[in-house]
């Protein structure tokens, strides 16, 4: 009663004055409850009640799943909005975990095959959806033709040979509705049970009596149409709607007729469009005795070019005499110049350093860059500067070739000779 209220602050009372039981709170401490704050002793609670625990409280790596030392989540509970977008990379889904009916319709394009991959039945199927000319129902499917106004139609006793079938349905619709025709490719309905697929996989499939699909066998209206068996209810539709002199030259792909699609002796004389065959397409020996007519060859009527050509070291005129160096790099024949001979031919055209040149090495030609005026019929030769001239060189050093004879002002016949004199 001596110290009045309030007089005793938190600095007059010493580190660990007060202990257990001076505080004024309700009941006895056991050693298994805790102080609440309002002074009294409870029980700890046996669990976290609903939603007690939110984000941020876990810490990371505390749930393991299936590969964890123990699994703390439970089976079955993970769905698909559990994973958030781009989740699931290359190298998480396991061998075998995508399986069919996993890939929805369309989801895969010819990039996602491997290179090489060999897959059955994987050209996509194509069909077309046209009007029924008539009601088509029950367990078969049926081969369809297409009939004026761009209808479709089958029908019972027709003649073998006189309908036009290209495609197939599996649809029942009524008459004027749309059906889906399938004209080529792989196609399941349990409608093909009808038609004993059953054990035929691999055999011909073909027209019934009243223009159902069914497989080879007695009741056999029309053969040879339509594609072959692939299981007991499937089939790759591959119906034979083409008629002589129906395919023309747009409707075949570049590359699409190779090596052995021609029959031997199919191409002949007049199918070889003007200068499309060169050297390269004639074999070693393949001209005898006997296979050039009469009065075909005649003298100088022939000119020869190197087609394959030489790379230039330097710029190359029309006219000019040409020398192939060492690297095999061609340049300017000079007879005045010491090593630039001899010439194997004569330039045509006029031809940049570094670029090709297939030089005229045999026959008549014509050259407007030189004169040849006073030397018809004589030789002609390789001048000091590379041009063609009617007269040999004749100063010391320089090297005389004949190169062929001149037969008016600017033409010559071209007759290389590679034997040389150094004057």
């Amino acid at each position: 009663g001596h110290v009045a209220s309030g007089q005793i602050g938190q600095f007059h009372v010493s580190s660990g004055a007060i202990t257990s039981g001076r505080l004024g709170v309700a009941g006895t401490p056991t050693g298994l409850l805790f102080l609440r704050d309002d002074f009294t002793w409870a029980a700890a609670g046996s669990s976290l009640t609903s939603g007690a625990v939110g984000s941020g409280i876990i810490a990371s790596g505390s749930v393991d799943g299936f590969f964890g030392p123990s699994r703390r989540i439970q089976s079955g509970t993970v769905g698909v909005f559990d994973f958030g977008s781009g989740a699931v990379i290359a190298g998480a889904v396991g061998s075998g975990a995508i399986v069919s009916g996993n890939v929805a319709s369309g989801q895969l394009a010819n990039n996602h095959f491997a290179s090489g991959a060999e897959i059955s039945f994987a050209r996509a199927v194509q069909y077309v959806d046209l009007p029924a000319k008539q009601t088509i129902s029950g367990t078969l499917a049926f081969w369809v033709q297409i009939m004026s106004g761009s209808t479709v139609d089958f029908s019972s006793g027709f003649t073998a040979g006189t309908k036009n079938y290209f495609g197939l349905t599996i649809d029942n619709v009524l008459s004027g509705d749309l059906a889906r025709v399938y004209t080529y490719g792989p196609v399941f309905s349990q409608k093909f049970a009808g038609g004993g697929f059953a054990d035929r996989a691999g055999q011909p499939v073909i027209i019934g009596s009243v223009g159902q699909v069914e497989a080879a066998g007695a009741d056999v209206f029309e053969r040879g149409i339509g594609g072959f068996i692939v299981n007991a209810s499937g089939m790759y539709v591959q119906p034979h709607t083409i008629t002589s002199g129906s395919i023309g030259g747009n409707m075949l792909a570049s590359g699409s007729i190779d090596f052995f699609k021609i029959a031997n002796g199919a191409i002949l004389s007049g199918s070889i469009s003007s200068g499309q065959v060169s050297k390269f397409h004639i074999s070693s020996g393949a001209i005898a005795s006997g296979q050039t007519a009469s009065g075909s060859i005649v003298t100088y009527s022939l000119k020869i070019k190197d087609f394959d050509g030489f790379t230039t070291s330097e710029i190359i005129s029309g006219g000019l005499a040409i020398h192939i160096a060492s690297g095999g790099l061609a340049r300017i024949a000079m007879a005045g110049v010491s090593g630039r001979m001899p010439a194997i031919g004569v330039a045509e055209d006029n031809v940049v350093s570094g670029g090709t040149i297939t030089p005229f090495m045999f026959g008549r030609g014509f050259f407007p860059s030189v004169d040849f005026s006073g030397s018809f019929g004589k030789s002609i030769f390789v001048a000091r500067s590379g041009l063609l001239t009617g007269t040999a060189p004749n100063l010391s050093g320089q090297v005389q070739q004949r190169l062929g004879v001149a037969f008016n002002r600017s033409g010559a016949i071209i007759i290389p000779d590679q034997s040389t004199v150094t004057v």
